[in-house]
């Protein structure tokens, strides 16, 4: 593994660069920049500077790069090498054929972008979230070898393949050239409609002014750009990326100088302030450039609060907002997205915006002004978190066959309205969309049924439940998944047919049941085979009614926590322990460790408190509880 950013290990080639046109600048300006951008949907070679010795002679700092053809794709993407067509310039052929790209312009030139239904045919040809991103990191690094030159795009020769952008060689960027660069407009220079044949012919600017015409396009465009000039491209950001890969190399250049004569320390510390000076100055004159081409009228601070602060989070555009607070740039006349999501323990109440209250989770805004956002959270659960799967049937015994299906439970407080969720096995192209006008009451149960028919005939006395699926649930093992209509995950159980998942309901006429709602449904051993043959869909599971059954012959412990939920102090609990000591260990949902104790008898209350005594917020906790060898996991549910 070359590379601390991609576990890729196996490398059928391999560049050692010297920067380019860059080598006597800075030597990491196309390192700098590509790695800058690797969070986003880009396509790039991982970067590392190397020091180089040929045949035990000193050759000074080289950049490691992957070397970007087929086997770059197959490694990175998992498409097979052969499989793929890569293009480069105005079509031509690097690997495959150019036949599809070529389709595909001949139907742009032909068709008008500016309606919706001609853009959708070709946004089922290109990746527009890739396309997107490669334009305005380009754009934003003033990168004048480009659009003309140094422009590579693939895609797999499936179907519904679809083209994207590699981005590479960008040392033209980031004032190479001039200190000064960062008042270029590039924007405009992406868009140029005639051109020179060097940089910016016309045929490589067709694409980006074309999409253009479509405003889905262009509004997804400007508002992409502002969240990451708002986030990745804020200069602070970019200054301590370029200060991180400065002080990793500035021990060497002495010794690179000593060899090469160039560049020499104070050139090259001049250099690396000039991209410093780009780094601040670039924001303040891309929003004047979007302004100009756009003719939009002005852009305005969007401030965002959380109340209370660790209630929830925002979803804003493609950005997630986590903390209360946070301000950002956007532009009039090209509506942002605002979704409200509560975590555990609290639910959405409404949005306060410049003091006008607005009751839906999600909005679109214009912003006209300076614009103060709040947005407000309750006690209480609405987002799905009471949620669980609890039953699943995934075999059927050939006299009693009910088809595949799983059950949910909704243990919280509040009806939950669940139209437009999303069940899932472990494939994403296997989904069933939850009908409109489904409530999940609390405290109540619905089935989802592959047929509607075999369900019906083996249980014909439940009427909780919805169907039908087109997938099947595997014999073999699989995933059962939960979506929200935010796409959010809900609950997942990846469960297993051998030891230590139960054997017995595979196939036997028993059903897989969860113990207790608020065990954690993620491990085996919260799971048990159904007591009644055929489970018990729709009703409480059997293996919780039987509870009596738990203890057998040679006495196994348990963990037990009463009452659960609790608002006040609950017991953790092992019995048949023999009153040996027990470790307690409490962890939130987000993984983090709350409280750690050791009670020196087999029971410990707990207050709902972290280990410092201080009270806990509401919600779901997940305590697991060490006695002697063995290790026990639980929900435990803090109300308010």
């Amino acid at each position: 593994q070359l590379f601390d950013s991609k576990p890729i290990s196996n490398f059928k080639s391999l560049v050692l660069r010297n920067s380019g046109n860059d080598y006597g600048n800075s030597k990491m300006r196309d390192g700098m920049l590509t790695s800058l951008v690797r969070n986003l949907d880009i396509d790039l070679a991982a970067h590392r500077p190397t020091i180089l010795y040929l045949n035990g002679e000193y050759w000074g700092i080289i950049n490691l790069r992957e070397k970007l053809n087929e086997d770059y794709l197959e490694s990175n993407t998992g498409v097979d090498a052969d499989e793929m067509d890569i293009l480069e310039w105005n079509a031509s052929i690097v690997e495959g054929s150019n036949e599809h790209y070529l389709a595909l312009i001949d139907f742009i030139e032909n068709n008008d972008m500016a309606d919706d239904a001609i853009y959708e045919v070709v946004s089922q040809q290109i990746d527009i979230s890739n396309f997107i991103d490669y334009q305005f990191s380009e754009i934003y690094f003033n990168n004048r070898d480009w659009p003309g030159n140094n422009i590579k795009y693939w895609r797999p020769q499936t179907e519904d393949g679809k083209w994207r952008w590699i981005m590479y060689d960008t040392d033209f960027g980031f004032g190479i050239w001039n200190a000064y660069d960062y008042k270029k407009n590039t924007l405009e220079f992406a868009t140029a409609t005639n051109g020179q044949a060097w940089p910016t012919p016309p045929w490589s600017t067709f694409l980006f002014r074309k999409l253009l015409e479509n405003e889905t396009f262009k509004h997804r465009f400007v508002n992409r750009y502002a969240d990451v000039l708002n986030t990745t491209f804020l200069p602070e950001n970019v200054i301590a990326h370029i200060d991180s890969m400065y002080n990793n190399i500035e021990p060497e250049m002495q010794r690179n100088f000593e060899k090469w004569w160039k560049p020499n320390l104070t050139y090259w510390n001049q250099n690396i302030q000039n991209m410093i000076g780009f780094a601040n100055n670039r924001p303040f004159y891309e929003r004047l450039h979007i302004k100009q081409e756009f003719a939009i009228p002005e852009y305005h601070k969007v401030k965002i609060s959380i109340l209370p602060s660790v209630a929830g989070e925002v979803n804003l555009n493609s950005l997630t907002i986590t903390k209360s607070g946070w301000s950002g740039e956007y532009f009039e006349s090209v509506p942002i997205s605002l979704t409200a999501k509560s975590f555990t323990g609290y639910r959405f109440k409404s949005w306060m915006i410049d003091g006008v209250e607005i009751m839906d989770k999600t909005i679109e805004l214009n912003i006209e002004n300076n614009t103060d956002i709040r947005v407000l959270f309750e006690d209480g659960d609405d987002d799905g978190n009471s949620v669980v799967i609890n039953e699943i049937n995934y075999n059927s015994p050939d006299d009693d066959n009910a088809g595949d299906w799983v059950e949910i439970y909704n243990w919280g407080r509040f009806d939950l309205d669940i139209s437009g969720w999303v069940f899932k096995d472990d494939d994403d192209g296997h989904e069933f969309v939850i009908p409109d006008n489904t409530i999940l009451n609390s405290n109540e149960y619905l089935v989802f049924c592959k047929s509607e028919k075999k369900f019906n005939a083996v249980h014909g006395g439940v009427s909780n439940y919805i169907g039908e699926f087109d997938f099947g649930l595997s014999n073999s093992g699989d995933a059962a998944r939960i979506f929200d209509n935010n796409e959010q995950l809900v609950d997942e159980v990846v469960y297993g047919t051998e030891s230590p998942w139960p054997e017995e309901p595979n196939g036997t006429g028993a059903t897989l049941e969860l113990q207790q709602y608020f065990y954690d449904n993620t491990l085996a051993e919260s799971w048990k085979s159904s007591l009644v043959n055929l489970g018990t869909p729709g009703a409480e599971n059997s293996i919780t009614t039987n509870s009596d059954f738990f203890v057998d012959e040679i006495q196994k412990k348990e963990l037990r926590v009463y009452p659960n939920p609790f608002n006040t102090e609950t017991h953790i609990q092992i019995e048949n322990s023999g009153f040996d000591a027990i470790k307690i260990q409490i962890y939130s949902l987000d993984g983090r460790m709350v409280c750690n104790k050791i009670s020196t008898d087999n029971e410990f209350i707990w207050r709902g408190e972290n280990s410092s005594g201080q009270k806990l917020q509401p919600g779901i906790y997940i305590c697991k509880v060490q006695s002697g060898s063995e290790m026990f996991t639980s929900k435990i549910i803090l109300s308010k």
